[in-house]
């Protein structure tokens, strides 16, 4: 199309400068004519010029429509590979579903941007304590706290009673050392058992009553876990969220310090308010009583 505009720009030109320059010549001097024949003939030079630009201008916009296509798939995202060709699909229900997972992928990766990670699965829960527990080899001390959770620690069947206390076994095979404070109600004795198996799976039990804690502390890290390297600087700290029903709602884990930072200062309060758990001479009995019956 363009190659044809092109040869009729030419022919205009050569018709009309032939002509006007022949005219010029018998109506006025010689080098009137001459200078009507040049004008004509740049005239005819910028309309094929802007003819040039107009033709190389939609073939960059192809390419650079190509080369939006390609590029994603080219540098390894395929995310937005498949997002791109959904949304340019015929089908108006995976568009719009598309656009919806897309949307949520970009949340989250701006979550993680920002050093937060958001988990709501018990299955990714455990997945990422257990990352943290057993798979950074700079971190050497873990410092839990721990509120509300009776049933769930007493329950040696369930997850927590098994999985869990076995990522603590690991983490101290690799040389971390390992502490839980407890807040419990005035009923400490309730909790003896638990206070016995985590005592009994390698990690430093202390345990403070709630009325001596400040609510709002309790409130912000009541079940949370600060994790420090080699040099006792915290790298990582995680809140969990509970509902009613002490279900967990969300676990969020912090890498930036000004997140960390809050959490590592109530986890002092804590424990400057916390006493480390001493088993009973009682409780040393039925312990070896049970062994025995065992």
């Amino acid at each position: 199309m363009s190659r044809k505009i092109e040869i009729w720009v030419a022919v205009v030109t050569i018709c009309v400068t032939i002509p006007m320059s022949f005219l010029a010549e018998i109506f006025f001097s010689v080098p009137a004519a001459l200078v009507t024949g040049f004008g004509l003939t740049i005239i005819g030079l910028f309309v094929d010029l802007k003819i040039n630009l107009h033709s190389h201008r939609l073939k960059l916009e192809g390419e650079l429509e190509q080369m939006k296509r390609e590029l994603p798939s080219r540098t390894g995202f395929p995310l937005v590979t498949e997002y791109l060709r959904l949304k340019d699909g015929p089908c108006p229900l995976f568009r719009s579903a598309a656009e919806g997972v897309y949307m949520n992928a970009l949340t989250e990766l701006r979550s993680l941007g920002s050093h937060r990670l958001r988990l709501t699965d018990m299955t990714e829960v455990y997945h990422w304590l257990e990352y943290l527990f057993c798979e950074i080899p700079m971190i050497k001390q873990i410092r839990a706290v721990s509120c509300g959770e009776l049933a769930e620690w007493s329950d040696t069947s369930n997850w927590w009673g098994t999985s869990y206390l076995r990522i603590h076994d690991a983490a101290y095979s690799h040389g971390v050392m390992l502490q839980r404070i407890f807040i419990v109600e005035r009923n400490r004795r309730a909790y003896d058992p638990v206070f016995r198996t985590n005592l009994a799976h390698h990690i430093d039990v202390l345990v403070a009553t709630q009325e001596h804690v400040n609510p709002d502390d309790l409130a912000f890290a009541g079940n949370s876990i600060a994790f420090y390297d080699v040099h006792a600087l915290p790298v990582y700290a995680l809140v969990a969220k509970h509902d009613p029903n002490a279900q967990l709602q969300e676990m969020i884990i912090y890498g930036d310090q000004e997140d960390i930072k809050p959490i590592i200062e109530v986890h002092r309060r804590f424990e400057s308010v916390a006493e480390p758990y001493r088993p009973s001479r009682d409780d040393a009995g039925a312990s070896i009583k049970s062994k025995n019956v065992k």
